[in-house]
C-alpha cells in the first residue's frame, strides 16, 4: 500500500509537470516548451517538404513519361497520315494514266518510276526504273499525269534515260488546239518551249493549248504539251513564233508513262 502511494505521487508529479509545461506562462516553462517544440516542428516541416518533393518528383516523372509517349504516338500518326497521303496521290496518278490509256487505245504503255537525274544535265534528263526486259524501247514517248514529258533516248536492260521536252535537243511537231496552226516545238534554256515555223498570218493567242501533231512514229496525236504564254514575229522572214509553258512541272515528276504508237 505504501508502494502504491509512492507510485501515485510520482505519477501526479509527472502529470503536474506536463500540465505546467503545456499551460504554464512563466519564463522557464515557456523556454522549456520552445526548446522541445521547435526541433519537433522543424523535423515535421523538413519531413513534410521532403515528402512533398518526393510526391512532386514522382508525379513529374510520370508526366514526363506520359508526354514522351504522347509525342511518340503523334509522330507515328503523322507518319501514317503521310504514308496514306502518298498512297492516295499514287493511286490518283495510276488512275490518270489508266484513263489516258483507255482514251488512246492505239498506244501501249508502261508505268515507270523516276529513280534519278543525269548530273550533267540535271533539269533535262531523267532516269527510269525499267528497261529492255520490261519492253521499253528507244524513242518511246514519255508522259506525265497532265501531258507530254519527253522521249526515251537510251534503254538498258533494267533502266532507261529520257530526254525532257525542254532540252534544246528536243523537237516535237505541235498544233495549236484552237486555230489548228502547226509548228515545231523546240526546248529552250529557260524551261519553256519555242514554237517556230508558224505561218506569217498565224492566229496565236496567249492561253492557247498546244498539242502533239502526231507527225512521225514517236508521239501520239493530241497529247497536251502546254499553253502559249507569249508570241511574236521574226524580222528575217516574218514567220510567227510562240513561247509555250509545259503543262507538266518537269522538276517535280515522280512517275511517268512510257508509250509506243
Amino acid at each position: 500500500m505504501h508502494f502504491s502511494r509512492k507510485r501515485l505521487f510520482a505519477i501526479g508529479l509527472l502529470l503536474l509537470f506536463f500540465l505546467s509545461l503545456l499551460f504554464g506562462n512563466s519564463p522557464p516553462f515557456r523556454l522549456l516548451r520552445t526548446s522541445i517544440a521547435d526541433p519537433s516542428f522543424t523535423l515535421l516541416r523538413v519531413s513534410t517538404l521532403f515528402l512533398n518533393d518526393l510526391l512532386y518528383l514522382s508525379r513529374n516523372s510520370r508526366l514526363v513519361g506520359e508526354n514522351r509517349l504522347l509525342k511518340r504516338k503523334v509522330a507515328l500518326l503523322k507518319e501514317e497520315v503521310s504514308s496514306l497521303q502518298e498512297d492516295l496521290q499514287q493511286s490518283h496518278r495510276f488512275s490518270l494514266f489508266s484513263e489516258f490509256q483507255k482514251a488512246h487505245s492505239e498506244t501501249r504503255g508502261l508505268f515507270c518510276r523516276i529513280i534519278g537525274r543525269d548530273p550533267s544535265r540535271w533539269n533535262q534528263i531523267i532516269l527510269l526504273d525499267k528497261g529492255k526486259k520490261e519492253g521499253l524501247q528507244e524513242d518511246m514517248a514519255v508522259l506525265g499525269m497532265e501531258g507530254l514529258v519527253g522521249r526515251l533516248i537510251q534503254v538498258e536492260e533494267s533502266w532507261s534515260k529520257a530526254l525532257l521536252i525542254t532540252d534544246p535537243n528536243s523537237k516535237v511537231g505541235a498544233v495549236l488546239e484552237r486555230s489548228r496552226e502547226v509548228g515545231l516545238l523546240v526546248g529552250e534554256s529557260r524551261g519553256l518551249l519555242f514554237m517556230e515555223y508558224l505561218s506569217p498570218g498565224a492566229d496565236v493567242r496567249e492561253g492557247d493549248r498546244v498539242l502533239t501533231a502526231g507527225f512521225g512514229e514517236i508521239f501520239p496525236k493530241g497529247i497536251v504539251i502546254g499553253e502559249v504564254v507569249g508570241f511574236g514575229r521574226r524580222e528575217e522572214d516574218l514567220l510567227m513564233y510562240a513561247l509555250v509553258k509545259p503543262i507538266e512541272r518537269l522538276s517535280q515528276l515522280e512517275e511517268v508513262l512510257c508509250v509506243q504508237r
